[in-house]
C-alpha cells in the first residue's frame, strides 16, 4: 500500500531527499570552501543508512522473518529497495544498474544461517 508497494523503504528515500534537499538549498548561501565541506552530512548520512544501520538491519531482520516465503523473495526481486519506481519495470532493469542507481547491495539478500533462524524463531 502507498509508497510500500514501489519501495521497501520509503521512509529511508524521504530521510535521504530531505538531507540533500539541505545540501542543495544551503549550497547557494555557503562560501566556496564550506559549500563542499557541506556535503559530507548528506553523503555520511547515506553511508550510514545504507550499509551500517537502517536498511542494512532492516533487510536482515525482513530476510530471517520472511525467508522462508517464495513470495517474499519475489516482492523483494520486484521491488526497489530505496528509490521508489514502478515494480514491473525495476524487476526488468539489469543488476548492475540496481546496484549502481538503486542501492540495491547483495548484502541485502544474505541469507540467515540455520543458527540464526532457530535463534530469531
Amino acid at each position: 500500500a502507498g509508497l510500500w508497494k514501489y519501495t521497501r523503504h520509503p521512509n529511508y528515500f524521504g530521510e535521504f531527499m530531505m538531507w540533500w534537499g539541505l545540501f542543495v538549498a544551503g549550497a547557494a548561501v555557503y562560501g566556496n570552501t564550506w559549500r563542499w565541506v557541506s556535503i559530507l552530512s548528506p553523503i555520511f548520512l547515506m553511508s550510514i543508512l545504507l550499509f551500517l544501520s537502517g536498511i542494512n538491519l532492516g533487510e536482515e531482520s525482513a530476510n530471517k522473518k520472511y525467508g522462508s516465503k517464495p513470495e517474499y523473495w519475489k516482492y523483494k526481486k520486484e521491488t526497489s529497495n530505496v528509490i521508489p519506481f514502478p515494480n514491473g519495470l525495476f524487476a526488468k532493469i539489469p543488476d548492475m544498474v540496481k546496484k549502481i542507481f538503486f542501492f540495491e547491495f547483495p548484502i541485502y539478500n544474505k541469507m540467515p544461517t540455520s543458527e540464526e533462524g532457530e535463534q530469531a524463531a
